[in-house]
């Protein structure tokens, strides 16, 4: 069993597609300390320019794995092309 934040939706306008709220994943991690928290950066930000910070501010805060969309050609992906990276940005 395992936890994944992907974020929430909102109706402010942000600058993610789905609000980290990073306070509620450390209330989480601080109630269920035995459940794995994996982060899904691409599901969060809708944009592949802005993965690379929040998998940095995930590992920042001990999460315990990622979760990102990768496609060879991410601009020709069938769904979600927006926020896929190519499986060379993840070396």
């Amino acid at each position: 069993i395992g936890a994944i934040h992907r974020g929430f939706s909102t109706y402010e306008k942000t600058k993610y597609r789905n609000n980290p709220e990073w306070q509620m994943a450390i209330e989480f991690q601080n109630k269920f300390p035995d459940i794995p928290l994996i982060n899904d950066p691409s599901h969060i930000t809708g944009k592949r320019d802005m993965v690379f910070d929040v998998c940095q501010t995930a590992l920042d805060l001990n999460f315990d794995g990622l979760m990102i969309e990768t496609h060879f050609d991410p601009d020709n992906a069938w769904s979600d092309a927006a926020q896929q990276v190519t499986p060379s940005t993840l070396v």
